[in-house]
């Protein structure tokens, strides 16, 4: 979930317009960081984030396990693995 987080910060922060006020030469080394990374995890296409709550169709949420449930982007190839422990499915997950 923290990877997530991070991601989701890190995107929002190269979208947004910019800050009302000029950055310091230091807070413009941190974003240049921040963006150098996350531009680096985009173009990679690898990486995996972790799903805490899942949402069904008339906006009901539902708590999950996040150790099984998670979105993955490997080599532009996603996969998107749904698991509840109440319902065990054939594979042993869901």
């Amino acid at each position: 979930m923290r990877k997530l987080i991070i991601l989701l910060i890190g995107i929002s922060t190269l979208i947004s317009c910019g800050p009302g006020k000029p950055m310091t030469p230091e807070e413009q080394a941190v974003f240049d960081k921040k963006k150098e990374y996350y531009t680096n995890i985009l173009e990679s296409q690898s990486f995996a984030i972790e799903a805490n709550t899942v949402y069904g169709k008339r906006g009901q949420s539902f708590q999950v396990n996040s150790t099984i449930n998670f979105v993955m982007l490997k080599d532009g190839v996603g996969t998107l693995q749904l698991g509840f422990d109440q319902l065990v499915g054939w594979n042993g997950v869901g």
